[in-house]
This record gives structure tokens, C-alpha cells and sequence, in this order.
């Protein structure tokens, strides 16, 4: 199943911000929405404030990413209203971030500094289910540390029935 959505410059500049500077929101997105599918929350702890510069960024940039997961599948189709899918996108992933990106809103490099200084005494040791994010970190990495649950053997025995078709 293929999400698309559209990230407005004028409301969304703290995710663009955050795509702008090498961290895949579509990765974010597919990672989110595993876990919240599955009654789990996971959060992104991103250390520092990025700076954005939106001047010569257009009105909205395409975000597409590919859900190849059933149960998510099954969640978007039967849960999600229609026509409010991207909506409660952008809200998943603003509400699994620890950190919020508020550098796309400053003028001044002082305050992002300030930013900075704040995120990284954040103490994330008492937290559950946290992936820290840095730009360096792409896609793949995300995807290959969301699927390690799925790709676990199940304990469960698999039983082969065959049936007969005489009579």
C-alpha cells in the first residue's frame, strides 16, 4: 500500500526541516505506524536543534513510502477516517518525536545553539522504546531495527494438513 502526503513550508517546516537534514521522514513514518499497528508507541530522540532555511524551499515537498505490512495495512484501511490519513500522520510522527525540530522557526543561529544545549541534557535512560536518531542514520537503519521483531521465528508449530480429495 502506498502513503503519500505533502509537507506544507508554511506548517510543516519542523518535519521538513528534519528531512532537509538526512533523517527520512518516510522511514519515521513507516517505523511509527509498525509500532503504533501494533498497540506500541516508539519514540525518536533527535540530540540536536537543525537549522532550516526555507527561502528557497518550495510551497509543500512529497513525502511516498511503500506499507508492505498486513497488519499495518489493516489498521489504515479499517481504523483511520477517510480522507484524514495524512493528517494523522504528520501527528504520529510530531507525537513520537521527544524532541521537537524548533530551529526551522528561528532566525538566529544563538538560539539553536540554546536548543542544542537543551536536547542533549534530556535523560532518555528512564524511557522505553527509544531509537535516537541522527542525520547520519538512514532509512535502511530505521526499517532493519522495526523488522528484527518480525523477522523472530515464531515458537509456535507449524502444522501441515493434507487433505484427500477421494471418496
Amino acid at each position: 500500500m502506498r502513503v503519500e502526503l505533502k509537507l506544507y513550508k508554511t506548517f510543516d517546516a519542523d518535519l521538513i526541516a528534519l528531512n532537509s537534514n538526512g533523517i527520512s521522514i518516510s522511514a519515521l513514518i513507516k517505523t511509527a505506524l509498525y509500532n503504533y499497528s501494533r498497540g506500541k508507541i516508539i519514540r525518536f530522540y533527535i540530540s540536536e536543534c537543525m537549522s532550516f532555511n526555507d527561502e528557497n524551499c518550495k510551497r509543500f515537498i512529497h513525502i511516498s513510502t511503500n506499507i508492505d505490512d498486513p497488519v499495518t495495512i489493516k489498521f489504515l484501511k479499517s481504523q483511520i477516517k477517510e480522507r484524514k490519513r495524512a493528517a494523522f500522520l504528520r501527528t504520529l510522527v510530531r507525537e513520537c518525536l521527544i524532541t521537537q525540530q524548533l530551529g526551522a522557526f528561528f532566525k538566529h543561529t544563538e538560539l539553536i545553539s540554546k536548543e542544542t544545549a537543551r536536547m542533549k541534557i534530556i535523560d532518555i535512560s528512564s524511557l522505553q522504546n527509544v531509537i535516537k536518531v541522527s542525520p547520519e542514520k538512514r532509512k535502511h537503519n530505521y526499517l532493519a531495527e522495526i523488522l528484527k521483531e518480525a523477522r523472530k521465528p515464531t515458537t509456535e508449530p507449524v502444522i501441515n494438513i493434507k487433505t484427500s480429495n477421494s471418496i
